[in-house]
């Protein structure tokens, strides 16, 4: 378990704050870090914003690295409408 130390927790913010000062970038992450390694996690529109989000936390003094967890809306979305159709029984809309 990640504990929240003080350091830990105002490098958290301090990675937050950079993502949401920069233009461009529409993102639904969320930034967790310990010992100075700052995890994102979320999604983003494209490859580019993931680039985007993870040089930005790098740039914030205090962190030493990066783990990206972080998802492309469009995949997800497409997995999320194969899975529906997929669940559709074609019997049912013949009907």
């Amino acid at each position: 378990m990640t504990r929240n130390t003080p350091g830990n927790v105002e490098l958290q913010n301090d990675v937050t704050a950079a993502l949401e000062r920069s233009d461009g970038l529409d993102s639904a992450l969320s930034v967790s870090a310990h010992e100075g390694v700052v995890t994102l996690a979320g999604s983003v529109d494209d490859e580019a914003d993931v680039v985007a989000a993870q040089d930005i936390a790098e740039s914030v003094p205090g962190v030493t690295g990066v783990a990206v967890e972080i998802e492309l809306r469009r995949q997800r979305d497409e997995v999320i409408q194969e899975r529906a159709v997929d669940a559709v029984d074609p019997d049912e809309i013949a009907g």
